[in-house]
């Protein structure tokens, strides 16, 4: 008879079979189990200081505890099936990262290149040159009295080069990989809408005369849509190198696990101090 795992420290008395099914009541004369089953179920016992072994029979594995030990050995594996139960959970494959960054950094060249343009003096026609800033820009009183056009075009101008540079890096990041998780089509569509909104609720708290230009607003849109989405899918992008470091590795260790808790560590005790134990290959 051979013997894996053996915690004796019951004496000389019998020691009875534990049943597979753990909803019997009494002492079951055998009961066979997995190999990978009887190993777990003892690291439980070991761990809650319950005598047990572990023995082979015939084609399978039994796992005993002594006869004074029975019912408490069977109301601790019962707690310990309970909370492991559906664990660990499933978690569908991530759909594939759509290949448009070539895309999404045409888009925000133009932005650029849109911006040269409003630095050179352009006229039409032989009329004087056109202010961007003026036709563009987010006035507040103009946007109150109805020209909400001014959300948008106030998204393409910038007050300089540092300002402009600052929003293509820091939201340049952001906005690449939204568009590759979500398509360009979506991620844009939420981009502008943050954008629009938060320049339209700027100028609600702002007084008539002030202005402002740039795309903050959307940068603002695209790390916070960014964070939410990763939230919600529950950090399922941390397999891809790209979302291993900088800020997603931070977002990666705040993301919360099911029910809104911190994910707990595959051997840490949980809340009432029963053992949850890695699985045993």
């Amino acid at each position: 008879m051979e013997s894996d795992t053996e915690i004796d420290a019951a004496g000389d008395g019998p020691w009875h079979a534990v049943p597979s099914d753990l909803r019997i009541v009494g002492v079951a004369a055998t009961a066979t189990l997995s190999k990978r089953k009887a190993s777990l179920w003892a690291l439980v016992l070991e761990a809650r200081s319950v005598p047990c072994r572990v023995e082979q029979r015939g084609g399978g594995w039994t796992l005993l505890v002594p006869e004074e030990f029975y019912l408490s050995a069977l109301e601790e594996l019962r707690h310990f099936e309970k909370e492991n139960r559906n664990w660990p959970p499933f978690h569908a494959q991530p759909s594939p990262l759509v290949g448009n960054t070539l895309a999404t950094l045409s888009v925000l060249l133009l932005l650029a290149t849109f911006h040269n343009l409003t630095q050179l003096d352009i006229s039409l026609f032989g009329t004087t040159p056109i202010n961007w800033m003026e036709l563009g820009s987010a006035q507040a009183g103009k946007i109150m009295d109805g020209q909400w056009w001014r959300t948008v075009t106030a998204l393409t101008l910038h007050s300089g080069v540092v300002h402009l540079l600052g929003n293509l890096t820091i939201g340049g990041f952001f906005i690449v990989y939204l568009c590759r998780d979500l398509g360009s089509g979506l991620a844009w569509t939420l981009l502008l809408l943050s954008g629009c909104l938060g320049t339209a609720a700027n100028a609600w708290f702002q007084p008539a005369y002030h202005t402002s230009v740039g795309a903050s607003t959307l940068v603002f849109g695209a790390v916070g849509s960014a964070i939410c989405w990763f939230v919600w899918n529950g950090g399922d992008r941390a397999w891809d190198p790209h979302f291993s470091s900088g800020p997603w590795k931070y977002l990666m260790k705040r993301a919360p696990g099911p029910c809104g808790s911190p994910p707990r560590r595959p051997g840490a005790p949980s809340t009432n101090d029963r053992v949850l134990l890695p699985s045993i290959q």
